[in-house]
């Protein structure tokens, strides 16, 4: 019998959800033919936190002073444990391990092959990066985006060291199964969420950051309570602009009709209380929470933009970004909707997630990825 092939799939810090892309790499890559390790720079669980699937987990616990600039005794740690473990395959997410890896990767007494999963458009905007990779990058890289789009946007940069020859895509992928069975009933979802049961609910999911676009939803919605007082929106998610957001439905006497409930773990749950899911952001990878919400038969609206629209395709409605009259128009449609025509939305967008976007398939390509690297063009 072969040796397994030895994995190691390290990450910046330590944050498990269900739907983390990490975990179905390491669901992907079980069984005799891989040995994987899951690593993590920053972090440990916390009391109530979801802990990875994988059997072998390292903590580096590196401060996060010493994560930046130029991360010599990161390195140091690092490679030293590559060492003395000596993996096959190294898969980075994002871009501090990448760094570190491209550098330490050609100091090991066996170097590995290696794999950096990219999960956002606008990775190597920055020049220092650029120069990085185009000085570093050699055979044993490949470069594996979430999308298409993420693939389109790293070989705009041929100079920064990617080609045709070591850029990949993988979709996203959700288990469909698993997915639907964590959602909670309609009425247990709008009950947590203080909903009145016959309410039309606008929602949405995302981190409370400029480029999720929530100012335009709810400027948006803003205008469609003039002709739909009783409508709500519930915005589901955390982050910096937390507060500016809560000032702007105070000042807009939006309190009994917008709810902000603040990081939720697990918020994907919350999907069946939604009438209709929007996507307002400028810029969306792939937009895996869309791909949640198609599963949960929910009708979207989405900006098109990044991986978006390749998601959703013309089962749903998209409309540009940082457009409120669009925004606005598209929500006063789906409004207007029956519920036999807004289930019947849904019941296509869970279609095609179902037909296009198969966790056995996003399985099945990771693990030929390891086993024959590279192996999809």
């Amino acid at each position: 019998m072969n040796k397994p092939i030895k994995v190691l799939q390290i990450q910046p810090k330590c944050y498990v959800r269900t739907s983390d892309l990490h975990e179905e790499i390491i669901n992907a890559l079980a069984g005799d033919e891989f040995d994987v390790t899951s690593a993590y720079l920053n972090g440990t669980p916390k009391e109530g936190d979801m802990h990875t699937v994988c059997k072998k987990v390292k903590y580096f616990n590196i401060p996060k002073k010493k994560l930046k600039g130029l991360r010599l005794s990161a390195m140091f740690q690092l490679w030293k444990y590559c060492n003395e473990q000596q993996f096959d395959v190294i898969i980075t997410h994002r871009f501090k391990p990448l760094y570190i890896f491209l550098l330490i990767n050609k100091f090991l007494k066996k170097p590995a092959r290696c794999i950096s999963v990219l999960h956002a458009n606008g990775e190597f905007d920055r020049p220092y990066r650029r120069l990085i990779t185009r000085l570093l990058v050699d055979k044993s890289w490949s470069f594996v985006g979430v999308s298409q789009s993420v693939k389109q946007d790293l070989l705009q940069y041929s100079n920064a060291g990617f080609t045709n020859d070591n850029v990949i895509y993988i979709n996203n992928s959700l288990d469909i199964e698993k997915t639907t069975a964590g959602l909670l009933p309609r009425a247990s979802a709008r009950s947590k969420l203080k909903l009145d049961p016959e309410a039309f609910v606008f929602g949405t999911i995302g981190r409370l950051v400029a480029v999720k676009g929530h100012i335009y939803l709810l400027e948006a919605f803003k205008r469609i309570q003039t002709t739909h007082p009783s409508a709500k929106l519930v915005i589901i998610g955390g982050g910096k602009l937390e507060q500016e957001m809560e000032s702007y439905v105070h000042e807009h006497q939006l309190e009994s009709s917008v709810i902000l409930t603040g990081n939720v773990f697990d918020a994907y749950q919350y999907l069946p209380a939604f009438d209709v899911f929007i996507l307002s952001s400028l810029s969306e990878a792939f937009g895996l929470v869309v791909l949640e919400a198609m599963i949960a038969n929910i009708p979207v609206i989405a900006t098109g933009v990044g991986g978006v629209k390749s998601v959703v395709s013309d089962k749903g409605k998209l409309i540009p970004p940082a457009n409120i009259s669009a925004l606005t128009i598209a929500m006063e449609e789906y409004i207007q909707l029956d519920t036999h025509q807004l289930r019947s939305l849904g019941r296509a967008l869970r279609e095609r997630a179902e037909n296009k976007f198969s966790i056995t398939d996003f399985h099945k390509h990771y693990r030929n990825l390891v086993k024959h690297f590279p192996a999809i063009t």
